[in-house]
């Protein structure tokens, strides 16, 4: 990878993954291409974090629907994908992974980050074209499904340097009577302050951080009236 120079207060060029300077070595790849990658993710959750700030202090009214895939959808998104629910039965047995409900008549395979995120967004989570990755799916009761894509549920993680363990946010207490499912006697109120912990699951299946993450953000910007 190339070199990631960055200009120095004294006017000179430094790469910020290897120390070199411009013109000693511009010449040969960067020798650190781990620390550029990380580079890179911070700069894109620096951008996030000013988009943020805008939107708190009130400068973009539009912002917000710019930034919030889940303002933009029509239709549940799992089912737009041709096989994609019985490919991932056979790798992730049916469940919910909050409520631990496992008729599969009763759940649906719900996208994290949906069909109606933009290729900006997309690419600032780092998930281009990921989108059906089983890694941004999960099993959810019907009820949980509508309720994580109205964003009136979400899952953040239990602290900060937690990458497998998450815990239920609930945004609108008006949806704890509702039932799980159809004709379900359990009723979202009975998963309120649940812990899921996805270490159970495969290395290469555990829902991706970022996502769940993002959504949650995006339900904290949308509940701040």
């Amino acid at each position: 990878m190339s070199h990631n120079f960055v200009k120095q207060s004294d006017g000179s060029k430094v790469c910020s993954c290897c120390g070199d300077k411009r013109g000693t070595d511009a010449a040969r790849d960067c020798p650190n291409p781990v620390a550029q990658l990380q580079g890179e993710l911070m700069a894109k959750v620096q951008q996030i974090s000013q988009d943020v700030q805008r939107i708190r202090k009130g400068q973009s009214k539009d912002l917000l629907r710019q930034l919030n895939p889940w303002q933009k959808m029509s239709q549940t998104s799992a089912g737009r994908v041709k096989d994609l629910r019985s490919k991932y039965a056979k790798r992730v047995p049916p469940c919910c992974v909050i409520s631990g409900h496992n008729q599969e008549r009763d759940l649906t395979l719900a996208h994290i980050l949906p069909h109606s995120t933009d290729a900006n967004i997309q690419h600032k989570v780092g998930m281009s074209n990921k989108l059906n990755n089983f890694r941004n799916v999960m099993w959810l009761c019907s009820a949980l499904e509508s309720a994580f894509d109205r964003q009136q549920l979400s899952l953040e993680p239990v602290d900060p340097l937690s990458r497998t363990r998450f815990k239920v946010r609930i945004w609108e207490p008006e949806i704890l009577t509702i039932p799980l499912y159809d004709g379900a006697a359990r009723t979202i109120s009975s998963i309120v302050d649940a812990v899921i912990d996805f270490s159970l699951f495969s290395d290469k299946i555990i829902p991706y951080r970022r996502c769940l993450s993002y959504h949650t953000l995006m339900c904290y910007l949308t509940h701040l009236d």
